[in-house]
């Protein structure tokens, strides 16, 4: 079996970091939302993206989410990663959360 070089695991990196940047927050299985997200950093051998979903308007006062999904795009049905959190409701105005995906990618 061949290993990945060094640089090939960096290209690897970069190509999710690039490639992968929708996020659906959930309520259990049904999407919520979809917001496209460009703070995203790498840190060693992982990737992290974050999102801060405001209540602005009131959008979401009494929907209650816990979980995110990582898509290529805005419409991708299929995540590459998913994560889980305890239930959060949105119940003021003023209501914010931030999120934070982190994917591990092999170093080497």
């Amino acid at each position: 079996m061949t290993q990945f070089t060094q640089h090939g695991y960096d290209k690897v990196r970069d190509y999710i970091k690039n490639t992968f940047k929708h996020i659906s927050i959930v309520n259990d299985a049904t999407e919520v939302t979809r917001v496209l997200t460009n703070d995203i950093t790498v840190v060693g051998n992982e990737i992290q993206y974050k999102v801060v979903l405001e209540n602005t308007g009131g959008t979401f006062t009494g929907t209650t989410i816990n979980g995110a999904n990582l898509h290529e795009d805005m419409s991708d049905a299929t995540p590459i990663a998913t994560v889980t959190f305890s239930n959060f409701t949105f119940e003021a105005v003023q209501d914010t959360i931030t999120i934070t995906i982190k994917v591990q990618v092999p170093m080497n």
